[in-house]
């Protein structure tokens, strides 16, 4: 009996040292009779070598083999991802805050006062490669932007100019390219075809590889500042002029008015000139706004100025269809949203302090179909989404039904990577690769 109770009592204890789900016999939930099999695929030890708490931004390559830590206010460090490894071994990268992980590379874009440095990864150390005249002021810094390809950089040579740079040269695309006023926000389409160019109160579109104009200017009115949104990360690539590449539109907002009377009237326009502008006007601020698809906009509001801050963000969905643009409000007051791969899903978190609710919405229903808890933190790969309060639980849930998956406590950093996850906690972090099963069979958590 003796025995037994020993070898009892240290199963139990193993149980409790596995992730979640582990030692869980019951069936896990399912979706739409899928179920989503986890497989750990690497964990790093990280002993106080990096602080990895709340506040931290954490990128990972493309490729899965690097991640960047931006610490906030101590320090940028790369981390090379080796799976075999049994800890991290991280590399200090010089700079200010918001380093760039350059696209399909493990290039670090990093700024710091007057000049922007692009660096590489040399073995144990990083190298800097070329450092390039970036203006800064203070109240008035403003991040250098790379091109989704990761082949182009743009920065603010002074407060009236901008210029690009080929990222496998090094070597300038173009003059440094005078504006009508001083440069407060710069921004890549989605494709990388064209780019976005606030100077003053006026935005221009140009071709990024030449610096030429393309459309614009268009004025834009007043704008105020936004929140930083948890889970999210910085709000840097928001654009407010939203392009849709399958069609090559682009809708320019321009915001009047102050405190309570507030307008707004959006233009959509073609830049191929294939078709004639379309507008509509609301009683709002836009805020940002994101294309669903071809006929649908998803546009962030700000209702009431209180200083340079909206008391309230109301969510709403322009339908386009046959050209007569039609306004609805989904929600009156979220933190920030996601538009699922599939073009047919939004998700939105609404504001409730530092404990997160997602909501999700099917496109053309104006009342969610499902509620949970959670940050909304990044779509998976196929039908799947995260949802986070940073410090606390990561959840998989089925975007169709919103049941939950799959879940991992204690978690200070959750990010969704196609198929993958990786979860950072204050000393380690883990990857794992999620599988959908059609068959109904589970695997487990390995």
């Amino acid at each position: 009996m003796r025995m037994f109770k020993m070898v009892l009592m240290l199963m139990c204890t193993a149980t409790m040292t596995l992730p979640i789900g582990a030692a869980d016999d019951a069936p896990p939930a399912t979706a739409a009779g899928r179920a989503l099999a986890m497989k750990k695929t690497a964990e790093l030890l990280i002993k106080g070598q990096v602080r990895i708490d709340t506040k931290a931004e954490i990128s990972v390559s493309d490729n899965q083999t690097a991640a960047l830590v931006d610490q906030w206010n101590g320090g940028n460090i790369f981390i090379p991802l080796t799976p075999d490894a049994a800890q991290i071994h991280p590399i200090p990268v010089r700079g200010w805050n918001r380093p760039i992980l350059v696209p399909h590379s493990t290039k670090v874009v990093t700024k710091t006062w007057g000049y922007v440095m692009v660096n590489a990864r040399r073995e144990a150390a990083i190298n800097q490669l070329v450092k390039i005249p970036h203006e800064m002021e203070e109240g008035d810094w403003i991040d250098p932007v790379v091109s989704p390809r990761g082949d182009i950089l743009a920065t603010r040579p002074t407060i009236n100019e901008l210029q690009f740079w080929d990222l496998k040269t090094l070597k300038p695309l173009s003059d440094p390219i005078q504006q009508p006023g001083r440069v407060s926000r710069i921004s890549f389409t989605s494709d990388g075809k064209y780019f976005r160019v606030y100077a003053g109160d006026r935005l221009s579109i140009l071709h990024p590889s030449t610096g030429k104009s393309v459309a614009g200017p268009f004025q834009t009115g007043p704008f105020r500042y936004y929140p930083y949104s948890p889970g999210i990360g910085y709000a840097r690539s928001r654009p407010r002029a939203a392009y849709e590449p399958a069609t090559g539109r682009i809708v320019c907002f321009q915001n009047k008015g102050k405190d309570a009377s507030l307008s707004c009237t959006a233009v959509v326009r073609s830049l191929k000139g294939k078709s004639k502008p379309v507008s509509f006007e609301i009683p709002l601020h836009a805020y940002q706004c994101s294309w669903i698809d071809v006929n649908h906009l998803l546009v962030q509001a700000g209702r009431q100025l209180e200083t340079n801050w909206y008391n309230t963000y109301p969510l709403l969905v322009v339908s386009l269809k046959n050209e007569v643009p039609k306004v609805t409000e989904l929600h009156p007051n979220i933190d920030h949203y996601g538009i699922a791969p599939d073009g047919r899903h939004v998700i939105a978190t609404i504001r409730r302090g530092p404990v997160g609710q997602s909501m999700c919405w099917k496109v053309g229903q104006p009342k969610p179909i499902w509620t949970a808890p959670g940050f909304f933190a990044g779509f998976g790969k196929d039908g799947w989404v995260l949802t986070h309060d940073r410090g606390g639980t990561a959840n998989i849930l089925s975007v169709e039904t919103g049941a939950s998956l799959w879940k991992q406590p204690e978690v200070m950093v959750a990010l969704a990577k196609g198929q993958h996850i990786w979860l950072f906690f204050e000393q380690s972090c883990q990857a794992w690769n999620a599988e959908w099963r059609n068959d109904g069979r589970h695997s487990g958590i390995r």
